[in-house]
């Protein structure tokens, strides 16, 4: 799970999505439960091909793209990409507007859901999916399991991409997903 930092307004939606979801890992819905932050924007220049918690983001976005294609879902108005190009430099880069709350689950390193995500003319934000997964749901309630094929899915299992926070004191490791442990 990703939240934006330093987002006041969203906190408490923020806070309630997480707890709802350590809820679902303490029934055992959830194997692992890892949080982290990211900003308002992410570009992709050649500064952030050099830093590697930056590289890793983009091949987490391009995953959630790919997986987005594959099982007929749309991120967009949730995660927005665009093209720039520099008029002073002529560098072009990709920039990607991201939500202030967004999941993605795992099977162990493969990447199986994305939400917020439209499926047709239906929008399934962090809660809708957070409450299938409590009622069972693991395919999407659209009868696509959602898998995104090994092409695309980061092989590096653990990897920390954004900076890490504490929920509250008391919580365990919360570490950017994938987890090593395995299912959603």
């Amino acid at each position: 799970m990703w939240t934006r930092s330093f987002v006041p307004v969203s906190t408490p939606r923020c806070e309630r999505a997480i707890e709802c979801a350590r809820d679902l890992e303490a029934e055992g819905v959830l194997d692992c439960v890892e949080v982290g932050v990211w900003g308002r924007e992410f570009a992709h220049t050649t500064l952030s091909q050099r830093v590697p918690q930056l590289e890793a983001i983009h091949r987490r976005l391009e995953a959630f793209e790919a997986w987005a294609e594959t099982t007929d879902r749309d991120l967009e108005p949730f995660f927005t990409r665009r093209h720039v190009e520099s008029e002073i430099t002529g560098e072009q880069h990709v920039r990607w507007r991201l939500p202030v709350l967004a999941l993605a689950e795992f099977d162990g390193d493969e990447l199986v859901h994305v939400t917020p995500c439209t499926v047709g003319d239906r929008t399934v934000d962090v809660f809708d999916r957070l409450e299938a997964l409590a009622d069972g749901e693991f395919d999407g309630r659209d009868g696509h399991d959602g898998r995104l094929e090994a092409d695309y899915r980061d092989r590096r299992v653990g990897e920390v991409i954004s900076p890490t926070f504490d929920v509250e004191a008391s919580d365990p490791d919360p570490r950017v997903e994938p987890s090593a442990s395995g299912s959603n």
